[in-house]
């Protein structure tokens, strides 16, 4: 389905049915983050996408919560440190599971026949900070830079929009 066939709905009245917990039908399938299934459980998370798709919805959203970075680098006192003690590429792993998710979710929407005129894919954006963290997180010029790096990622892999998992950008900076 169309952004703009489903602006129209909404306009109308419609009621327009989005997926739901992605990332927790994942966890309850028994893939855990540590195996991270973007990576090693690539069949699990397409089929949940699959599954919302049965069920009817119209919006289905990427498994792409915490892709980003930073989520990956504060783990570490810097990137010197991420790449001593980290396994190699993990500076650029977010970014790679992030394209992977993306091929995903659109794969799903293929087999299921959804492709042309049925299902829109929504990009997730998560905070750029953990979420229980707000004290960690950057200014708000970092954050708009470190989000627009997402959607950059996002529109190569072919998606046109995208939801933010926060309502403010700088959420975290006004609890500080």
């Amino acid at each position: 389905m169309s952004y703009q066939k489903i602006q129209a709905r909404l306009a109308r009245g419609e009621t327009i049915l989005l997926d739901g917990g992605v990332g927790t039908e994942i966890l309850r399938r028994g893939v855990y983050w540590r195996c991270h299934g973007i990576e090693r459980n690539p069949d699990v998370v397409r089929e949940v996408h699959a599954d919302y798709i049965r069920a009817g919805a119209d919006v289905i959203k990427t498994n792409t919560f915490q892709l980003n970075r930073r989520a990956y680098s504060s783990l570490f006192h810097g990137l010197e440190h991420l790449r001593r003690i980290g396994p190699p590429g993990l500076e650029h792993k977010a970014g790679k599971l992030l394209a992977q998710a993306i091929e995903l979710v659109r794969e799903a929407r293929r087999q299921a026949g959804k492709e042309d005129d049925g299902v829109a894919i929504a990009g997730v954006i998560s905070p750029i900070e953990h979420s229980f963290r707000p004290d960690l997180v950057p200014p708000s010029d970092q954050c708009r830079a470190e989000h627009a790096e997402v959607v950059g990622q996002m529109k190569e892999g072919g998606l046109g929009r995208s939801c933010q998992r926060q309502s403010k950008l700088d959420t975290g900076n006004n609890q500080k």
